[in-house]
């Protein structure tokens, strides 16, 4: 009777052992699965994060074109504006040599009455 007990203990110890690795082998598996899930959830964030900063580049490169349009309108202005000043500036000359010309006009009138 003692084989057939320890062959009987045996079993058991193999049968326990058994057990024990295919628990192993799920809690290898389980975490390989939570692994994996978070790698999944790692490259989502990733591949949002590189969606918002392409999002941001570009938002970037529209504040930096719209900066440039409003210095070239800003510059269009100016110009616009500087010439106007030089043609009120010349129109201004032109009605001072008027208004300077006619005391010699008035004088040069007199003259004229004056002989005839």
């Amino acid at each position: 009777m003692g084989d057939i007990d320890r062959a009987r203990q045996n079993k058991a110890d193999r049968d326990r052992d058994m057990q024990a690795e295919k628990e192993r082998e799920r809690q290898a598996q389980q975490r390989a699965a939570e692994s994996g899930r978070e790698m999944d959830d790692a490259n989502r964030r990733a591949a949002a994060a590189q969606q918002a900063a392409e999002a941001a580049e570009a938002a970037e490169k529209r504040a930096l074109e719209a900066l440039q349009n409003a210095q070239r309108e800003k510059e269009r202005q100016q110009n616009i504006a500087d010439q106007a000043r030089r043609e009120a500036q010349a129109a201004q000359d032109r009605h001072n040599q008027i208004i300077g010309d006619i005391p010699r006009t008035v004088e040069k009138a007199r003259g004229a009455c004056q002989r005839s």
